[in-house]
């Protein structure tokens, strides 16, 4: 089907597009791939670089939640869009305890199935499991469960990513549709590897997760209570999504 497109939001990376090297490799042609910048010097740069490979669009934007939005903002609701980080190595799902990566063929064919789960499941947005461990990853779907920002399948319905919050804006943002009924489905079982708190991105801001830690459970204290680990927090209510 491929009635979907992949957006990606990047800053500071002019040097390299891991993402963007991945799909194209993968057969993705520049029609189906969006990367939004944030500042005009990332906007010349990239186009000047990548302009023939994919549609590089801009917006002004202070923080990783306002390229977000530029991504959405770029279409029109009910699109279909599969937002991923800039560095991702390639996406991947567990088989025989190792986490292989998606032929192209297995990689579409996923997407599609993702988004008709979603739409079977009263949910607007999908994504992995969050972290590279094929030990502790399982051929599960949670119904509602937080997602994080590095693959994430949202089907657009006026949701946006909110610019208070400079980190953990991915969890914001499952949670304002959980906090409206929506399911945020997570697949266990499929994973994309990124290079987190590397240059570029959110780099200069991870210092801030203790203030954003702080801000996001005082904004839902009825659906998240915080983890054991620093900085984390985990979900309340019932993953199967009753």
């Amino acid at each position: 089907m491929n009635n979907y497109v992949f957006g990606i939001p990047s800053y500071k990376r002019s040097e390299e597009q891991l993402t963007l090297d991945y799909l194209e490799n993968m057969g993705y042609s520049k029609e189906q791939i969006y990367i939004s910048t944030q500042t005009i010097e990332d906007y010349e740069k990239y186009s000047e670089k990548y302009g023939k490979r994919a549609n590089i669009i801009y917006k002004q934007g202070f923080c990783v939640s306002d390229n977000r939005n530029t991504l959405l903002d770029n279409f029109e609701d009910g699109q279909k869009i599969v937002m991923l980080d800039d560095d991702i190595k390639y996406i991947g799902s567990l088989k025989d305890k190792q986490i292989k990566p998606f032929t192209k063929e297995e990689l579409s064919k996923f997407i599609d199935d993702a988004f008709n789960y979603c739409e079977v499941n009263h949910s607007l947005i999908w994504g992995g499991y969050p972290v590279d461990n094929y030990y502790f990853m399982k051929p599960t779907i949670d119904k509602k469960n937080l997602l994080i920002g590095t693959i994430m399948g949202i089907i657009k319905k006026g949701y946006r990513f909110n610019p208070e919050f400079r980190v953990k804006e991915d969890f914001d943002f499952c949670l304002q549709m959980i906090k409206n009924g929506y399911n945020c489905v997570r697949f266990n079982f499929i994973h994309a590897p990124a290079k987190h708190k590397s240059d570029g991105g959110c780099k200069e801001v991870w210092d801030k997760d203790d203030e954003c830690t702080k801000k996001i459970l005082l904004k839902y204290p009825n659906l998240i209570r915080k983890g054991c680990k620093k900085n984390s927090i985990l979900l309340k209510v019932n993953k199967n999504g009753k």
